[in-house]
């Protein structure tokens, strides 16, 4: 979003990237209830971004569409090399999807489809890239756990960090044709798009707690993980690392988030640092 839409402040940005969230009306809700349109309008509901009018849509550019043909069995794969060779004015121009192997004309059928799968598809099937959290949201893994893949590139043949480029024009493709992302971008990765990073621990907890699932707490985000020593609340002695699990592919080694962090036990004194690179 930040590529395709530098010139934008960052509030508007953040209506931007609310303009491709998932609403009731997705979910054959006619009316929104106040907690939905707490959360489509201020995002935040703490009343860190205030309400304020979205800015107008931007209008996709008239001309010829682009065609986008989708593989169904390797979406991310198929899309990224044709997204990443469009030009500025390709992407603001009308795109015409077809699936692989499938009949049928795209008479905006297809894209919705699209970039609602496409969300869908990257959250269940890029573990080396994304990960749902809790609660379904869309988030990237971490930075160690994408370079960790072989040879640093993904099964299509493009280095990792092209294809987070790759995600993010789609994500940018879908503002510019109002269509719905089948899955919410988290909101700390949100908060990360239009520059408001976190400045300490307890606003990362705070994150971790809107982002779990509910009646499944996240440990990670208790307060009591930080009052207390590990040992009371039966974490200590070597039961957490400096490593990431890659999610669904247990074929995989750890991953380590820092230099030798597979053989760095979490303790009292470094649980604050494990918290942020996680």
């Amino acid at each position: 979003l930040q590529t395709l839409f530098d010139s934008h402040d960052p509030r508007e940005r953040l209506a931007l990237a609310l303009d491709c969230l998932p609403s009731s009306a997705d979910t054959g809700n006619a009316d929104m209830d106040e907690d939905d349109e707490d959360e489509a309008g201020g995002f935040f509901g703490s009343g860190l971004f205030p309400r304020r009018p979205r800015p107008p849509a931007r209008r996709v550019r008239q001309g010829g569409p682009v065609e986008l043909e989708v593989d169904r069995s390797c979406i991310l794969g198929s899309v990224a090399p044709q997204v990443l060779s469009m030009s500025r004015a390709q992407l603001l121009r009308p795109v015409r999807v077809s699936y692989t192997g499938e009949r049928g004309q795209d008479a905006g059928g297809l894209t919705r489809d699209f970039f609602s799968s496409f969300a869908t598809a990257i959250g269940d099937c890029e573990p080396l890239l994304w990960e749902p959290t809790g609660r379904g949201s869309l988030q990237p893994v971490p930075a160690s756990v994408a370079a960790a893949a072989p040879r640093g590139r993904h099964p299509c043949g493009l280095k990792m960090p092209d294809m987070y480029r790759a995600c993010g024009r789609v994500f940018g493709l879908a503002v510019l044709h109002g269509c719905k992302l089948g899955r919410r971008l988290s909101r700390p990765f949100v908060r990360l798009l239009i520059g408001d990073e976190l400045e300490d621990v307890e606003s990362l907890q705070n994150e971790l707690r809107h982002e779990a699932a509910e009646g499944a707490p996240d440990f990670r985000a208790s307060p009591e993980l930080l009052r207390r020593p590990l040992e009371e609340l039966g974490l200590g002695g070597g039961a957490l690392s400096f490593a990431w699990q890659v999610r669904g592919r247990p074929e995989l080694p750890e991953v380590p988030l820092l230099e030798g962090g597979s053989r760095i036990p979490v303790n009292d004194e470094n649980k604050a640092a494990w918290l942020r690179l996680l």
